[in-house]
């Protein structure tokens, strides 16, 4: 069993990798401040995120963010936390950064997509 644990994890993670890492269009800093919150549980994390209205859909629970009033909110698990998961603080900052910039939480990977008028 240990041996299939390993076998779909090393093959599935460079897919999920690349959803981690966001588009060069949202992948800047913020405009306003960044005010990060570290939660120690999972379960923690989701409540106060669900509350926000995120949605996991059936996807781990490492951390989500959201803007009020010009500024970014992140609420993330502790580093030692995200390492169990293989992911580093920094880049899950990142990540939320982006989302705070705009990013769909459907993760599409270009930037928006823009319609010509009517």
């Amino acid at each position: 069993m240990k041996y299939l644990i390993a076998w779909l994890w090393l093959f599935t993670w460079p897919a999920y990798a690349i959803q981690v890492e966001p588009p060069a269009y949202y992948d800047h800093e913020f405009a306003g401040e960044v005010i990060v919150t570290e939660i120690s549980m999972e379960q923690r994390l989701r409540k106060i995120c669900e509350g926000f209205g995120a949605n996991f859909q059936g996807q781990a629970g490492m951390a989500c963010a959201f803007t009020l009033r010009g500024k970014c909110f992140i609420f993330t698990l502790s580093d030692r936390e995200l390492e169990l998961w293989n992911y580093d603080a920094k880049t899950v900052l990142r990540h939320e950064r982006a989302h705070c910039n705009g990013w769909p939480n459907d993760h599409p990977r270009n930037g928006p997509a823009y319609q010509l008028p009517k």
